[in-house]
């Protein structure tokens, strides 16, 4: 057994469940380097980009583990966060490296967890049951006339990245498009994020950096 290995898993796995279960940031400041390097599409640069995100999350926000493997500085994840505020849990493979005894560097890729009838492959993406499908009554009720004033004040009206590729990832399907006035054509809740962050910034100059 590589002893070295095992005490980055044990590590690895302590550091999750104190900042994403226990939401002890004290504590957590003490697994994760100050000049920690984020690699995910999903969070703002750095310890406080992470931080500050889960602070963003319900109280209900969970991290399980199905695998863990370690090699060099390097360990990887299998895991599951649900109870964030959306309908499905995330399906994560994180990967983070270890530098002076501390989580120096990360990447991860996400996914919207599969219920049985979505699944070509017929088996479950996490553990060894599905997720249960979503059910409608569960489900915030949506119509046009509170999705166009959230849009335009949750996403258009936002400074904060976090907050508005929270609002995106709320109100936008996977396969949105949108349409500006001048033409322009954007598809998917990345490209929505891109452009409503430009809106932004376009707005503070042109008043000053107010806004």
């Amino acid at each position: 057994m590589d002893m070295k290995s095992e005490e980055s898993k044990a590590f690895v796995l302590k550091a999750f469940d104190t900042l994403f279960n226990k939401r002890n940031y004290v504590k957590a400041a003490e697994f994760w380097s100050e000049t920690y390097i984020q690699h995910s599409a999903h969070i703002e640069p750095g310890r406080d980009g992470l931080f500050n995100l889960i602070r963003s999350l319900p109280d209900t926000l969970r991290y399980e583990n199905a695998r863990i493997l370690a090699e060099g500085d390097y360990v990887m994840l299998h895991g599951r966060f649900s109870g964030h505020g959306r309908p499905r849990a995330w399906i994560a493979a994180d990967i983070v490296r270890l530098e002076g005894g501390r989580l120096a560097e990360h990447w991860d890729v996400l996914q919207d967890e599969a219920t049985k009838d979505e699944s070509k492959s017929g088996l479950p993406m996490f553990g060894t049951s599905f997720a249960e499908p979503v059910e409608e009554s569960r489900l915030k009720t949506r119509n046009i006339s509170t999705l166009l004033p959230r849009n335009l004040h949750d996403v258009f009206g936002e400074n904060d990245p976090v907050r508005r590729r929270a609002a995106i990832d709320e109100i936008f399907t996977d396969d949105c498009m949108f349409c500006d006035p001048m033409g322009g054509v954007y598809r998917g809740r990345g490209e929505i994020d891109r452009v409503a962050g430009a809106i932004r910034a376009t707005h503070r100059e042109r008043l000053g950096g107010a806004g």
